[in-house]
């Protein structure tokens, strides 16, 4: 035994030499950015089979290996929901725009860049309400919960069996006993905390929980990797909630002054034919999550018109099981460039990627308004010290950044010259645009988007300019920015 105790550094030093010979090769022919690239190679090498597992648990292979082995499920979902969708397509078409009010549309272009990525169009006669204060939007959602008459959808990243999720909960199972159809689908790791036993209740009364891609290491080892983050809320049909928003007491605070540990998120009501999209999106994930079609359970009462609510609406999914990942990193790219006035942004975790910094230093060096609303002070460290490693390269460009103070922000909009603007679940780095499951709203007309543009113009009173860069220890931001594309 003691030669094998000799032996034994020479043997994994060998090993580990097998596998940076295996592994780089592969590493160099990927489709990886290069800068990606090049930090696995430093990271493989300098860090012994750590890097490798790194490698292999959370590099870009994984999307593309997780793109592979979900087309069956793709094509299934195809199958299964095609007569569903086209029932939707039927229903909603006197809703959607045509050629010519789509090309008289505020930014005709990004609506058709959306268009080709989502193959879907917008739809019209909505009534939106973004809500300026968050318990405003908790009595809305618990009103609208009572009131539900056929089914209740509700799909979050975050479901904490706290005061507020126990509330929630109530109320479904109060609707369920009554022969409301509810079924409740959350995030097997963002819900880690949401046990079977908080559920029993609701599936007692005739509910139905499911939890999306449960980690399983041996078996799908990607599951670590991959989230659904998407934040929905529909009630038969017809009514819609949407947003930044999770369930849990931090997100519905009474005042954020007064509770300095609680989130700043933006919450939106729809009512109206878009809502029918987002509960299409539910259907699909609830069948990824199940195996089960519920679509021909479901059976939607026809829309009556309305006068008011002409803003176009577009509710996007991005996630990267199909061949539109990137779909809401794309769009937003596009809105920035196409920028003529303004581009205010709002978002908690800010850790761009190159296209998007360029698409924001450019626009202010053509004498766009660009102001950014960060956090002041962040649940996730890293990520708000690699967003700053960043406001030097934005402030010399012209940028104006603002840090909010009461409470944490988590609030996710991006507004353009008044008239475009977006609401949802996707945050302003690489994990939401190629590794989540996300979805927003997207709103082509001047109403919603000045309401929106008032809720940021009131979030900066709360907030202080940041007119240097900040003077954190020049490693620690080196540092932070280097591992910002791993994020």
């Amino acid at each position: 035994m003691e030669w094998l105790a000799n032996a034994l550094p020479f043997i994994l030093s060998g090993l580990n030499y097998l596998v940076v010979l295996v592994l780089v090769p592969r590493i160099f022919i990927s489709k990886e950015e290069s800068s990606h690239i090049l930090l696995w190679i430093i990271l493989i090498v300098t860090v012994p089979f750590v890097g490798a597992l790194s490698w292999w648990f959370f590099s870009n292979r994984r999307i593309r290996r997780k793109k592979t082995s979900l087309q069956l499920s793709e094509e299934a979902k195809r199958k299964k929901l095609a007569q569903a969708r086209k029932c939707f397509t039927d229903r909603l078409e006197p809703y959607q725009p045509n050629s010519g009010q789509q090309h008289k549309a505020p930014k005709p272009d990004l609506l058709e860049l959306a268009h080709e990525l989502d193959h879907s169009l917008p739809y019209t006669n909505n009534l939106l309400d973004p809500f300026e204060e968050q318990s405003l939007a908790l009595e809305s959602i618990l009103d609208a919960l009572r009131e539900a008459k056929e089914w209740i959808h509700l799909e979050f990243y975050i479901f904490r069996p706290d005061s507020i999720g126990k509330t929630i909960l109530t109320i479904l199972e109060e609707k369920a006993s009554q022969g409301v159809q509810v079924r409740l689908l959350v995030d097997d790791v963002g819900s880690s905390e949401l046990k079977m036993r908080d559920t029993q209740g609701l599936v007692a009364a005739g509910g139905e929980v499911a939890r999306f891609a449960p980690i399983q290491p041996l078996i799908r080892p990607w599951s670590l990797h991959f989230r659904n983050h998407r934040k929905i809320l529909c009630i038969d049909g017809r009514i819609g909630f949407t947003g930044s928003f999770n369930i849990g007491q931090e997100y519905f605070p009474t005042c954020q002054k007064t509770c300095p540990g609680s989130f700043r998120d933006q919450a939106i009501r729809i009512e109206g034919p878009a809502v029918q999209k987002m509960e299409e999106v539910f259907l699909e994930d609830w069948f990824f999550a199940t195996g089960h079609d519920i679509s021909t359970f479901l059976t939607f009462t026809s829309w009556m018109d309305r006068k008011s609510g002409t803003d176009m609406v577009h509710f996007i999914g991005s996630g990267p099981d199909t061949s539109e990942s990137g779909t809401i990193h794309k769009l937003f790219f596009a809105a920035m460039s196409s920028a003529q006035k303004h581009i205010y942004l709002t978002t908690p975790y800010f850790v761009p990627g190159p296209e998007i910094l360029l698409a924001l230093e450019t626009a202010a060096l053509r004498g766009i308004d660009v102001q950014l609303l960060l956090p002041s002070k962040s649940d996730v460290r890293l990520t708000k010290i690699a967003g700053m490693a960043f406001y030097k390269r934005l402030l010399d460009a012209g940028c104006r950044i603002f840090e909010y103070q009461p409470g944490i922000l988590h609030a996710k909009t991006l507004m353009v010259d008044g008239c475009w603007a977006s609401v949802g679940s996707a945050n302003m780095d690489r994990r939401s645009f190629s590794l989540n499951w996300e979805a927003n709203l997207v709103f082509y007309g001047k109403g919603i988007t000045e309401q929106l543009v008032q809720i940021f113009e009131k979030d900066l009173e709360e907030s202080v300019e940041v007119i240097k860069p900040p003077r954190n220890n020049p490693l620690m931001l080196g540092v932070a920015r280097i591992l910002a594309p791993l994020l």
